[in-house]
């Protein structure tokens, strides 16, 4: 059997192609390409039989086999669904194991002929529009394998052209999918986002989608759950972790596939936007800080009354709203100003204060040094001081110790002293810097009297270091 030249023309048969046109080798190597994509071992073996058939220039025999490998595809899709538990399907594979028990060849034909109209109908394992071009190739398989003549002396001779056409189509319509598409595979991915063992990380959603319908799937049903999603973030009232799971899934379905957020929701963000009462307005700020593709997806009228929710709002989900305008570029600034006039109680536990900007912490640390009871300013040097004594900068520092002797909200909180003492005894913190701080820190501490500070206690610590920066010490010195 003579070699293949994958640069060179593919051989003609006969004199029935004079309008066969060069192939180059990269036109070949997509066809090769295709084949790796088919799901199915057997159907991959027909598959690149049609291929080979292909390069050596038999396109009625690529034709029949391409077709058969949609046979043998539809086959193992039944079968996976059957294990599924898909009633439908274990019907069709039973019907079909007595058509070949029995030798019903007329049944047999049957079902071959009824098998795109069952992908479609009863499976919806293609598209109306993909049912029409497959049904093409079914109908040209025929041409290709029974005696079909174009007149009395010439068979039929599809062109090259024709036949890498139904290649293509078999792989991208049929043969790469996974069996569930369409409602089925729709409604599967929200089942399982619905699930509260689903991941509520990006990375998590990545592992868990990529091995399903997502695998894959046709770009109708990318849209469709990415638009689904974001109908019930924007539109409809769920628990904070249903709301994880579903960002999660959303930002996994644009990993998976880019642009498919952009390209879904194109004309339909700002119809959502528009729906939602004022009150719930947070609902779009939490989308856009997750989905930074959203804001330029809103019209200036949405993007304005944004800014101004920002600006202005309160209620219960105030908090909330500002620690994700926090990390959107264009609400940033508008939520620094904001920030310390809210009730840190209400921003506080969203924020992750590991990777807040420079300009939160110090937004925070004005609320500190405002504090106007007792309890808001333990609440701050516990809540928001304490878990950022690693990263506090020197002027930072220098801001709360300076509110401790300033506010008396600050220092005649007790539970103040405990935060403070395990500032100072930061690793490496050059107390020396701060010797003027330190020394009124002490004189404010002093004034409550021994009789008042228990030793072992932190406040008695707090006065025991700080002595070393007062006028006793230093003239004792």
């Amino acid at each position: 059997m003579p070699l293949v030249c994958l640069s060179s023309k593919p051989p003609s048969v006969g004199s029935a192609h004079p309008r066969v046109r060069e192939m180059d080798v990269q036109s070949l190597a997509d066809l090769d390409e295709l084949h790796t994509l088919c799901r199915d071992k057997r159907a991959r073996g027909h598959l690149a039989e049609a291929v080979r058939c292909y390069k050596a220039g038999a396109y009625r025999q690529a034709i029949v086999a391409t077709w058969i490998a949609v046979v043998f595809d539809f086959i193992n899709k039944l079968e996976e669904l059957e294990l599924a538990g898909d009633a439908q399907a274990k019907a069709q594979l039973a019907q079909l194991e007595t058509i070949r028990l029995n030798g019903d060849t007329q049944a047999s034909l049957t079902f071959e002929k009824n098998l795109l109209k069952v992908a479609r109908d009863d499976f919806q394992l293609i598209s109306p529009q993909e049912f029409l071009d497959l049904e093409r190739l079914q109908a040209d398989r025929h041409r290709c394998a029974h005696p079909t003549l174009q007149t009395l002396d010439e068979p039929y001779q599809p062109s090259p052209e024709l036949a890498r056409y139904h290649i293509r189509n078999a792989v991208i319509y049929l043969l790469q999918h996974p069996p569930v598409q369409g409602k089925a595979a729709l409604n599967r991915l929200f089942q399982e986002v619905a699930s509260a063992y689903f991941p509520t990380d990006t990375d998590g959603a990545c592992r868990h989608l990529e091995q399903g319908p997502l695998q894959r799937p046709r770009e109708s049903l990318v849209r469709d759950f990415v638009i689904g999603l974001s109908n019930s973030l924007l539109l409809e009232s769920k628990e904070h972790s249903e709301r994880q799971r579903m960002f999660a899934a959303l930002l996994a379905a644009e990993h998976l596939h880019p642009s498919a957020l952009s390209r879904s929701l194109a004309g339909k963000l700002p119809g959502y936007a528009k729906r939602i009462s004022d009150s719930e307005y947070w609902r779009v700020v939490a989308f856009i800080s997750r989905v930074p593709e959203a804001w330029e997806i809103l019209d200036a009228a949405d993007r304005l009354k944004a800014e101004n929710f920002i600006s202005s709002a309160n209620g219960a989900y105030v908090g909330q709203a500002l620690a994700d305008a926090l990390i959107v570029r264009d609400l940033h600034r508008r939520a620094i100003a904001r920030l310390p006039k809210v009730d840190v109680r209400l921003v506080v536990p969203h924020l992750d204060l590991q990777r807040v900007s420079e300009e939160v912490i110090d937004a925070l640390l004005s609320k500190f040094e405002g504090a106007g009871s007792f309890n808001e300013s333990l609440l701050i040097a516990e809540q928001v001081i304490e878990p950022l004594i690693p990263r506090l900068n020197m002027d930072q520092i220098r801001r709360i110790f300076h509110a401790f002797t300033a506010n008396t909200q600050v220092h005649g909180s007790w539970g103040v002293a405990p935060v403070l003492l395990r500032l100072v005894e930061r690793p490496s913190l050059p107390l020396e810097q701060f010797r003027s701080e330190l020394k009124e820190i002490h004189n404010k501490l002093s004034r409550w009297g021994s009789s008042l500070v228990s030793e072992g206690t932190a406040l008695y610590s707090l006065i025991q270091i700080t002595s070393r920066f007062s006028d006793t010490e230093s003239s004792g010195n």
